[in-house]
């Protein structure tokens, strides 16, 4: 570009050069909750540059800066955030991890019930070594399963065989014959009549007495 000046020379313009960025570092963006925000604009500032960048898909963008330059400011945009600001140290293919704290329509809400902007949760960031490796997975962690209760235990939990084996001789096989005739508690025991317990198949008639006596 070409100027004339006062005494009618013609002049040129000194082009105006560029601040090379021949740096960058990654910047991970996520919510309160870790995951991933696309689409966030990220700006990394310092006094002689300005670059700018937008998230991927998995919450990443690589933003250029001069290598002379130790520490800039940098700024996170995304339409359902409040904006975080903060001063970054930043060092060539280092990480920095941002995370953005409450809603746009959260903070509104908490602002309109009267709660002051100190009580709002605060945006994180923080610088992650190189070498450091950046978990984006979650764990789904299953419902526990539900214990069914089995047919042959009382509601405390205690089987029948556990309180009539041994008692007045009586087997494991005498207690299956019980279980199989419908007696599966000791309750079962103490309504029967002692004929009843007797006409059970496969049980000793004395080990039908002795548990009549015991049980009544």
């Amino acid at each position: 570009m070409t100027n004339k000046n006062a005494s009618g020379e013609t002049t040129k313009e000194a082009p105006q050069q560029e601040t090379k960025t021949d740096s960058a570092v990654e910047v991970l963006v996520s919510d309160q909750d870790g995951t991933a925000l696309a689409g966030a604009t990220v700006s990394l500032t310092g006094a002689v540059f300005e670059t700018t960048a937008k998230t991927s898909q998995i919450g990443r963008c690589r933003v250029g800066f001069p290598t002379s330059v130790g520490t800039a400011e940098l700024q996170v945009d995304h339409p359902a955030f409040d904006p975080m600001q903060a001063t970054v140290a930043v060092a060539d293919g280092a990480v920095i991890d941002v995370g953005l704290g409450v809603s746009v329509d959260e903070s509104d809400t908490k602002r309109d019930e009267g709660l002051s902007s100190d009580s709002l949760t605060k945006p994180a960031c923080r610088t992650v070594d190189s070498t450091e490796t950046v978990e984006t997975g979650f764990e789904w962690i299953g419902e526990p399963e539900e214990i069914e209760q089995k047919d042959n235990e009382t509601p405390s939990g205690t089987s029948i065989e556990d309180k009539l084996i041994g008692v007045g001789g009586a087997t494991k096989s005498d207690v299956d014959a019980l279980v199989d005739s419908g007696y599966t508690s000791i309750e079962n025991i103490q309504q029967a009549s002692l004929e009843e317990l007797r006409s059970v198949s496969q049980l000793d008639s004395g080990t039908a007495l002795r548990l009549k006596a015991e049980f009544g």
